[in-house]
């Protein structure tokens, strides 16, 4: 169990690099494709029920590194989201320029989000369909060189997809 009997709040499988999954996974995050595979009932899944098999994982798109970190109720995930954000910024060989200026933009952005910089409507378009940091975390993803930058937005990422509420606890007033 949790320390202190804290309720699960996220899961990285992969330390933050696979970004935080919430220990309830509403379907309608899931793939086409891993809705399938569960009843069709199903609201949400328990991340708790996920096996740790290496094929599992592959199927649903999932990273399964040798890091596996659990948050607690009280952690703060815009904080975790910041502080991995700048440490990829950080590590990056500045060789290819999706990871130079990829995670660069990225740590900004986590920057503005945790001081505070962002409105909630600002934060919203952050996450659209077509919005500037999904489009950057694609790029990133599909054309950066290593490892590094395919992952470095992830941690923003799950934190704006999965929890939003705790990106707006972060919201400028104005």
């Amino acid at each position: 169990g949790m320390r202190g009997d804290e309720a699960l709040k996220a899961v990285a499988l992969s330390g933050p690099s696979g970004g935080f999954l919430p220990r309830f996974i509403k379907t309608e995050h899931l793939s086409a494709k891993i809705r399938k595979m569960l009843p069709a009932e199903m609201k949400a899944f328990d991340l708790c029920e996920l096996q740790l098999d290496m094929n599992l994982f592959r199927q649903w798109g999932l990273m399964l590194g040798a890091g596996i970190t659990i948050y607690g109720e009280s952690a703060d995930l815009v904080e975790q989201a910041y502080s991995a954000s700048h440490f990829y910024a950080r590590e990056s060989c500045g060789k290819c320029v999706p990871c130079r200026i990829g995670s660069t933009k990225i740590a900004q952005v986590a920057g503005q989000l945790r001081e505070r910089k962002l409105t909630r409507q600002q934060i919203d378009e952050l996450f659209q369909k077509d919005g500037p940091l999904l489009d950057l975390a694609g790029t990133m993803s599909s054309t950066a060189i290593c490892g590094l930058g395919q992952i470095a937005a992830n941690p923003l990422m799950s934190l704006l997809r999965y929890f939003p509420e705790e990106a707006y606890a972060y919201a400028a007033l104005s």
